[in-house]
């Protein structure tokens, strides 16, 4: 994946610590960390070359392209 894509998610990253720490509202708050925990076991996947885990499709976005490429 080179280098692009972990820099991408260092951003995102970066800016959801961002929204965190302007969010009062303790539900978003909450929202926020367990997302920034997702986003960091990803990066740490990266890091490791390991192996894209399936996504459980919802309907939206690129899921199914997502789990095609992690085969």
């Amino acid at each position: 994946m080179g280098v692009r894509l972990p820099t991408i998610l260092a951003k995102a990253i970066n800016d959801v610590y961002v929204t965190l720490n302007q969010e009062y509202d303790e539900e978003r708050i909450v929202d926020l960390v367990r997302c920034v925990e997702r986003m960091e076991e990803l990066m740490d996947d990266l890091h490791k070359n390991a192996q894209l885990r399936p996504i459980k499709d919802d309907g939206a976005g690129d899921v199914a392209l997502w789990n095609k490429v992690g085969r």
